[in-house]
C-alpha cells in the first residue's frame, strides 16, 4: 500500500537547517525566517518531495545533526548496520553522541544511505503504518582488500558436501546435480560456502533463484556477511558485488554483468527475460542454483534455465532440496533427469538428530473427532479420487468448524509451557485469521501470515524475536526460513504432498546445534478419514526421508522394490480409533537409534521396540537369508504401531546378515557425553588447549563404554568435541563488512544532439510518419528528473529533457525515447501493446537499463 509522505511531520529546526542551508539554491529559500512546520512544508518540496539518494548525499550533514541525533531513527539504523557486520558500528551503551560519531565517520555507501532514506520516509508518514524495508533493497559492493574474516567452520557433513561439489564440478567437469541435506541441517549456509570458496574465485557468477522474497532475504544475509569467504585463498578478486531482485528488493534493471551474484525470485526474472542477457556474465562461467529443487520443474523455472543455457552453454546447474521426490513416479524421474541423476547426499536426518544436530521428533496426534466423510457428496469424493486433495469449497468449509478450532486452541492452552514457540499450518487466509482469533481472545499473543498480506516480514521478526508465542500462516514458512528456535509445528491442513508435508514439520527440527531446542513437537490435527487413503502419515514421511539411495541386500534376500516418489504409504485412519464425545490423542517418542554401521542409523521409536527385539531374538532366520524386509513388516509389526519403513528395515536386516550386534543408542546416553555441552563449557570456562585435552580425556575414561559405542573411539569423540568448539555460535558469525562507495560521473552539459536530425533518423528508420503528422520536438528549458520525454497529443509534438542532450548519453538512447513519444500518436497508454510494440526497437533493453540508472551514474542538479 503506498505510505502519504509529508514533511511536516519533522521538527522546526531539521526543516529550517535544510531549507536555509548553504547548499540550497537562493530562488529555493523563502525571502523571511519561517518557525511553523506547515508553512515551511512547501519550501521543503521544492527541494525535494520524498526523500531520496541525492537528497540524503547532499544534506548528510543536516540529517545527522537536526534529524538523528534527536531521535530513535538513530538507534534504529545503528541496530540494522551492527546486524550485517557493518565495520565500525556497535550499539553498546546506546549514547546518541556514541552512536552519531561512528556514523559519522562512515562513507556514505548505498548501504548506509538507503537506511537514512527509509528512517526519513518513516518519520514523514501520513499514517502511523509499519513498513519493512529491506536490507538488501539496493545492491551491495564489498571491499574485499579491507574486509575482515576468517574462514568459516562448518560441520563435517556440511564439509563433506562442499567437497563433494567441490569434485564434482571442478574437479570431475559435470554441470548438475542436486544437493540434498535434511530440513535444519544447513543447505543455504553449505551451498553458499562452496560458492563463496570455490565458484565465484573461479570467475563463475552465480544465479541463485528462489521463488519467495523471504528466501531471498535469507541467502543474501549469508552470502553478505561471508563475502570474505571470497578472498581465503587469495585469488586476487577486490570487490564483490550482489545484487538481489524482487519486488521488495531491486529492480532488473539495476542489475548487469558486473554482478558477482544476483539472488531472484523466478518472478522477478521470468517476467523480465528480455533483460537477461544484459543481466548474465559476458563470459561461459553462469553458476545457476534453484533454492528447493523440486520447483524445477515449473514451466517458468524451467524456461529460465533452459534460456540461461542456451545463452551460456558451459553453465552449471545446482539444486536444493531436502525432499527431492515429487508426487508421482513420472515427476520424480523428471526432476532427476534434470540434473543429470547426481545427487549429493552427505548425511541422513537419522544421523543428524543422533548426533543432536536435529531436533529429536516427538509426534503428537490429535484425533478432532470430526467426521468429515459425512459432509463428502459423489462430487466431492470425485474431486478428491481425482487430485488427491480436498476442494476449495470443501476447505472453506473446514475453515467455519468453529468447534475443530477450538479443540487446537484448548490442545495449546493444556500444554503451553512444553509447546513454547508454536508455529500453526492453516488450511487457508479465512482459517489463518479465524485460528488466530480464537488464540487471541485466549490471552495468547497470536498473528498470522498469508501470501500478499502486508506487514509478514515484520511479524516474523516479531516471532523470531519473542514478541509472539503463537504463529499462523499458510504456506508461506514451508521453505527455507530461518527461524531457529520453534518448538512445536501444528499440522491443521491435510495433503498429499510428501514435500509440503515435510517442509511444515522441519520447521520444528533445528537442534541446539545450530541455536535450535532438544526436540521438535509435531501436533498433527488428522481429522478422521474412514473411506479414503489419501493422505500421508507425516511420521511415515519422515521415516521415508531418512533414507534416499537404496543400499546393498546381503544375505541372499530378494532385494525389495522401492518408489521413493510413491505418493501415498499409509493411510491416515490407521492410528486411530474414535470415541465420541472425545479427543483421542496418541503420542509416539523417539527413543533412541540403532547404528547399522556403514548401513547408516536408524531412528527407532517407543512403539518399535517390541518388534525390533523380537527380530533380534530370532536373527538366524536373517542370516539364513529366508526372510524379506516386506515379510519381517508383517512378521514382526502387525501390532498396533508406527511401522518402521522399508529403508529402515533394509539397513537392519542387511547389518545383521554382516554379522553386527546391533545396540540401541539412547539420547539419555548422548546427553552424558554431549560434545556440544562439553565444547560450551570449555569456551565458558575460557580453558586452554592442554586443559581441554585433559578434559576430554578423563570424561573419555569415565564413559568410554559409552562414547565407544556412539563415536567409535577417543579419537572421533575428541575430533567431535573439538569442532562444536570451534564451531563457536553457528548462526552469527564474527566478520567486519567494508562496501566500496558507488562513484558518480560528472556529468558534461554540452549540448550534442539536433532534435530534428534525430527524428529524422527514427522516422526514417524505424517508424514511418506521413509528412502532415510529424511531431514538433524540442528540448525542456532545463533538467529534470521526473521524465524523459512528453508526447502531446492536442499539438502533436514532443519534449525531450534536457539532460538528454549530453554525449554522456549514447544517440541510440535518445532516439529510442523518441520513438517511445512517437507510439503515442497511436498508443496513449502504457499498456501489453504499447510495450509489445516498444520492445521491437533494436537494443530495447540496453537502453531502458541505461535510462533507469543514470541518476545514479551521473551527478547532476535539476537546478543546472
Amino acid at each position: 500500500m503506498k505510505q502519504l509522505f509529508t514533511w511536516s511531520k519533522f521538527n522546526i529546526t531539521f526543516l529550517q537547517s535544510i531549507v536555509y542551508s548553504d547548499k540550497t539554491a537562493e530562488k529555493l529559500k523563502p525571502k523571511r525566517l519561517i518557525s511553523d512546520s506547515d508553512f515551511i512544508t512547501p519550501y521543503m518540496e521544492g527541494i525535494c518531495q520524498i526523500p531520496d539518494q541525492k537528497f540524503v548525499e547532499k544534506y548528510r550533514k543536516e540529517i545527522e545533526e537536526n534529524f538523528l541525533a534527536k531521535s530513535m531513527n538513530l538507534v534504529t539504523i545503528c541496530k540494522e548496520l551492527e546486524r550485517n557486520n557493518y565495520r565500525g558500528v556497535k550499539v553498546r551503551s546506546g549514547i546518541p553522541e556514541d552512536l552519531l560519531d561512528a556514523l559519522r565517520k562512515l562513507n556514505m555507501t548505498e548501504s548506509v544511505c538507503r537506511l537514512y532514506i527509509r528512517e526519513l520516509r518513516k518519520a514523514g508518514r501520513e499514517a502511523d503504518v509499519s513498513e519493512f524495508e529491506s536490507y538488501f533493497a539496493s545492491p551491495k559492493s564489498i571491499d574485499l582488500e579491507n574486509i575482515i574474516g576468517n574462514d568459516l567452520t562448518l560441520m563435517d557433513f556440511q564439509t563433506e558436501a562442499v567437497d563433494r561439489m567441490r569434485r564434482h564440478y571442478f574437479d570431475e567437469s559435470k554441470n548438475k546435480a542436486i544437493l540434498m541435506m535434511p530440513t535444519g541441517s544447513g543447505k543455504t549456509r553449505t551451498a553458499v560456502y562452496f560458492l563463496l570458496r570455490y565458484a565465484i574465485p573461479r570467475g563463475y557468477q552465480v544465479i541463485w533463484i528462489a521463488h519467495r522474497s523471504m528466501l531471498i532475504e535469507q541467502t543474501a544475509a549469508v552470502m553478505y556477511k561471508h563475502s570474505y569467504l571470497i578472498k581465503c585463498d587469495d585469488d586476487g578478486m577486490n570487490q564483490f558485488n550482489m545484487i538481489c531482485i524482487s519486488g521488495e528488493h531491486s529492480n532488473i534493471k539495476r542489475a548487469d554483468t558486473s554482478q558477482n551474484a544476483v539472488v531472484a525470485t523466478i518472478q522477478s526474472i521470468s517476467r523480465n527475460e528480455a533483460y537477461l542477457q544484459s543481466l548474465i556474465s559476458e563470459t561461459d562461467k553462469v553458476f545457476i542454483v534453484v533454492d528447493e529443487a523440486h520447483h524445477t520443474l515449473a514451466p517458468t523455472y524451467n524456461k529460465l534455465i533452459k534460456n540461461i543455457f542456451r545463452l551460456r552453454p558451459a553453465s552449471k546447474l545446482l539444486g536444493l532440496t531436502a525432499t527431492p521426490v515429487r508426487g508421482t513416479d513420472e515427476a520424480t524421474s523428471g526432476l532427476l533427469k534434470l540434473y543429470d541423476w547426481d545427487i549429493i547426499n552427505p548425511t541422513s536426518m537419522s544421523s543428524l538428530i543422533a548426533e543432536g544436530v536435529l531436533a529429536e521428533p516427538i509426534y503428537k496426534f490429535v484425533n478432532t473427532g470430526f467426521e468429515i466423510e459425512k459432509f463428502i457428496s459423489l462430487d466431492e469424493e470425485k474431486y478428491i479420487k481425482k487430485w488427491g486433495e480436498l476442494s476449495p469449497d470443501f476447505i472453506e468449509f473446514l475453515a467455519e468448524t468453529c468447534s475443530r478450532n477450538e479443540i487446537i486452541v484448548n490442545e495449546y492452552l493444556k500444554n503451553r509451557d512444553e509447546y513454547g514457540k508454536t508455529l500453526i499450518f492453516a488450511l487457508n487466509a479465512a482459517h489463518c485469521i479465524s485460528l488466530c482469533e480464537a488464540f487471541q481472545k485466549k490471552g495468547i499473543r497470536c498473528d498470522y501470515l498469508y501470501s500478499m498480506h502486508d506487514g509478514n516480514n515484520e511479524k516474523i521478526e516479531r516471532f523470531k524475536n519473542d514478541d509472539i508465542d503463537v504463529l499462523v500462516n499458510i504456506n508461506i514458512l514451508t521453505e527455507g526460513s530461518d527461524i531457529p528456535n520453534i518448538q512445536t509445528v501444528m499440522l491443521t491442513r491435510p495433503t498429499s504432498s510428501d514435500v509440503l508435508l515435510m517442509q511444515m514439520i522441519g520447521r520444528a527440527l533445528r537442534g541446539k546445534a545450530f541455536g535450535g531446542t532438544a526436540d521438535a513437537i509435531i501436533v498433527d490435527f488428522c481429522d478422521k478419514w474412514e473411506r479414503f487413503n489419501m493422505w500421508l502419515n507425516p511420521k511415515i514421511v519422515y521415516n521415508r526421508e531418512l533414507g534416499y539411495k537404496e543400499p546393498e541386500l546381503h544375505g541372499g534376500r530378494t532385494e525389495p522394490k522401492l518408489l521413493p516418489w510413491e505418493m501415498f504409504r499409509e493411510i491416515i485412519d490407521a492410528f486411530s480409533f474414535e470415541i465420541k464425545g472425545k479427543v483421542n490423542l496418541r503420542t509416539i517418542i523417539p527413543c533412541g537409534w540403532y547404528d547399522c554401521k556403514e548401513y547408516g542409523n536408524v531412528l527407532v521409536f517407543d512403539d518399535q521396540l517390541r518388534g525390533y527385539q523380537r527380530l533380534f531374538e530370532e536373527r538366524e532366520k536373517v542370516v539364513s537369508g529366508v526372510i524379506s524386509s516386506e515379510q519381517v513388516e508383517k512378521e514382526y509389526f502387525s501390532y498396533f504401531c508406527s511401522v518402521p519403513t522399508t529403508y529402515d528395515l533394509q539397513c537392519v536386516l542387511n547389518a545383521i546378515s554382516a554379522g553386527y550386534d546391533i545396540e540401541l543408542c539412547t539420547f539419555l546416553e548422548r546427553e552424558i557425553v554431549d560434545v556440544k555441552a562439553i565444547a560450551d563449557s570449555f569456551r565458558e570456562k575460557g580453558m586452554n588447549l592442554y586443559d581441554m585435552e585433559t578434559a576430554v580425556k578423563d570424561n573419555y575414561d569415565k564413559q568410554g563404554e559409552i562414547i565407544d559405542k556412539l563415536y567409535g573411539n577417543y579419537q572421533a569423540y575428541k575430533n567431535k568435541v573439538f569442532l562444536y568448539y570451534n564451531l563457536k555460535n553457528p548462526i552469527p558469525e564474527e566478520s567486519t563488512i567494508v562496501e566500496v562507495v558507488t562513484e558518480t560521473k560528472e556529468y558534461n552539459p554540452a549540448p550534442v544532439y539536433d532534435t530534428e536530425e534525430l527524428m529524422d533518423e527514427v522516422i526514417n528508420e524505424r517508424y514511418p510518419v506521413e509528412k502532415n503528422k510529424r511531431p514538433h520536438i524540442t528540448w525542456t528549458d532545463k533538467y529534470y528528473d521526473t521524465y524523459w520525454g512528453k508526447y502531446t497529443y492536442n499539438s502533436n509534438s514532443i519534449v525531450l529533457n534536457k539532460l538528454l542532450n549530453s554525449k554522456d548519453v549514447p544517440r541510440e538512447t535518445v532516439k529510442f525515447v523518441i520513438y517511445h513519444e512517437l507510439l503515442h500518436q497511436k498508443l496513449w497508454y502504457h499498456d501489453s501493446e504499447f510495450r509489445c510494440e516498444e520492445r521491437k526497437y533494436p537494443g530495447y533493453e540496453k537502453h531502458s537499463v541505461f535510462l533507469y540508472n543514470f541518476g545514479r551514474r551521473f551527478e547532476f542538479s535539476a537546478e543546472m
